[in-house]
């Protein structure tokens, strides 16, 4: 991908999310819960600084503020301690600090942990996964049977996507584009954070309708909606650090087209899974209309909706200067839809986030 140009437009994002009802309240405590969430994640030994600073800056706070602004304190700084860690097994493997024999021993130290198995105590784990020993012994003295099952699923599916993801991007070659797609759609965080609002919020849903088919064609549009947005949005710095793991660049590259290009076929894919995830949502609402459990089952599918639009405020504001360089490219692309391309660099990564003693 070489000779790019300056600038590409971005797509009507919010136009086309426009039907998922935006965030009108936000939770008064999110500062409290910044504060205790990060006294927390400080409190571990062998902290990383690079990860500390990065928590502290990712506005993580109000992005639970605006999908949970309900919830009792308590679960409001767990749900960032579940977010700290999300966007730190995400760096982890972003930015390929760990081999692949390093990913496949994280991922059965994870599913070890959720599936409440023995550790060795004798040798200390990794940060990443003492994080989630911790968030998980929280969730699991909540005592929400339901949706912890459910999450603990979704999660270690995705967790085992890792190894694959992490081979093509430290390969040479890229996958086709029916092979990304597939690929992506496991991991990206859609279905686990689906099953997390069922559990925060406490909400009581027959398991049978939440494993039924007309839900999994749901979970389905709505990661597919999610993981389009994501490389729309993160494609300028991803290609910045030479990462073309983005439907972007793989467009780019085996279909042979400009960026612009791209980010249109792009944008036409986004617009039909939004279709068919309006199709699916009303299915499963129609399907259930009558069961004791409708209105729960409707909050949960409403405010996972939340997760798009959140995911858009999240890279034009919280993120603006990883996503677009600058607040002021940033703004510039909210009022213009033009994007800067950033300059390519090297991210040079010295610590992978390791207990290292």
């Amino acid at each position: 991908m070489e000779n790019l140009p300056r600038t590409f437009c971005l797509p009507p994002l919010r136009t086309i999310l426009a039907e998922f009802n935006a965030p009108s309240q936000f939770h008064p405590m999110k500062e409290q819960a910044k504060l205790d969430a990060c006294k927390w994640f400080l409190s571990f030994q062998h902290g990383n600084k690079r990860w500390a600073e990065m928590i502290m800056q990712a506005g993580a706070e109000d992005m639970a503020a605006a999908m949970y602004h309900d919830l009792g304190f308590d679960d409001l700084v767990l749900t960032l301690q579940w977010y700290f860690w999300g966007f730190l097994i995400d760096d982890t493997i972003d930015s390929q600090q760990l081999s692949p024999e390093g990913v496949r021993n994280i991922v059965h130290l994870y599913e070890d942990v959720q599936c409440n198995r023995h550790l060795d105590e004798t040798v200390p784990p990794p940060l990443i996964i003492a994080i989630f020993q911790s968030v998980w012994k929280k969730m699991r003295e909540k005592k929400r049977l339901g949706f912890e099952r459910l999450f603990a699923e979704a999660s270690i599916a995705y967790v085992r996507g890792l190894p694959q993801v992490n081979g093509f991007r430290s390969s040479v070659g890229l996958p086709d584009k029916e092979t990304y797609k597939r690929h992506r759609r496991k991991n990206v965080f859609v279905e686990p954070a689906f099953h997390f609002t069922g559990f925060i919020m406490d909400l009581n849903i027959d398991d049978e309708i939440v494993r039924s088919a007309a839900m999994q064609e749901a979970y389905a549009h709505l990661s597919e909606i999610g993981w389009l947005v994501n490389d729309i949005l993160s494609w300028n710095a991803e290609q910045r650090r030479g990462d073309m793991w983005n439907f972007i660049s793989i467009t780019m590259i085996q279909d042979k087209k400009t960026v612009q290009e791209a980010i249109d076929d792009a944008e036409q894919e986004l617009k039909s899974q939004v279709t068919q995830w309006r199709s699916a949502k009303m299915n499963v609402l129609e399907t259930y209309r009558t069961h004791q459990d409708i209105r729960d089952l409707t909050l949960l599918i409403e405010r996972n909706e939340l997760w798009a639009l959140i995911a858009v405020e999240y890279s034009y504001n919280w993120a603006a200067i990883r996503y677009f360089g600058s607040r002021e490219n940033s703004e510039q692309a909210q009022r213009t839809g033009i994007v800067h391309i950033m300059p390519r660099r090297q991210e040079k990564v010295t610590d992978a986030g390791e207990n290292h003693s």
